[in-house]
């Protein structure tokens, strides 16, 4: 997410100095939103933002991204290709020329007998390490064990809850810190 700043007008005038008190950041895929200052209180001036229209992938379709299915490959042609190609692959004798066809021929048994499928992508939470899946599980295991003590899985439980909110915290505020370190335009 690559925030940007939509206006750098003065928010606060004084009698000796101006300056801008109010920062708005918005996603920078978002081209379409207004953006207004109106007379606030004591020398204040208030931001107003008014998106028209929000980013979803919900209501929209999921991004994709495509991916060979070895499983499914045409062993067969393969096998055939590479043996075809074997004569031409023997005459070469520089290095770099066989690697060179041997890249060739790989690229072309993938993009001719391996078929392709279109994946969605899952949701991202950049902020699910490996701590907190492993905590995950072992509650999981926890709970599927009955005879298992319930103020540990309790206490598991609870622990998992902070460590999420306390990595979500770190990663969701962070950057915006850092944006406006770097960029306090």
């Amino acid at each position: 997410m690559t925030l940007r700043s939509v206006f750098k007008d003065v928010t606060r005038v004084g009698p000796a100095s101006e300056s801008t008190l109010d920062l708005v950041f918005v996603d920078s895929r978002l081209s379409e939103y207004d953006v207004s200052i109106k007379e606030g209180i004591s020398g204040h001036k208030v931001v107003l933002v008014a998106i028209k229209k929000l980013l979803s992938t919900k209501h929209g379709k999921r991004p994709t991204v495509t991916c060979k299915t070895f499983s499914s490959a045409d062993d067969v042609s393969i096998l055939d290709y590479l043996e075809l190609s074997l004569y031409s692959f023997q005459e070469a004798s520089d290095v770099n020329v066989l690697w060179n066809q041997f890249k060739d021929i790989i690229n072309h048994c993938l993009h001719h007998f391996v078929p392709e499928r279109v994946k969605p992508i899952r949701k991202y939470n950049p902020w699910i390490n490996r701590d907190i899946i492993n905590l995950k599980c072992k509650i999981k295991r926890m709970r599927k064990n009955k005879a298992s003590n319930r103020s540990d899985l309790r206490d598991l439980s609870r622990t998992l809850k902070h460590k999420l909110s306390a990595a979500r915290k770190n990663i969701t505020q962070k950057p915006l810190t850092q944006f406006m370190i770097n960029c306090p335009q």
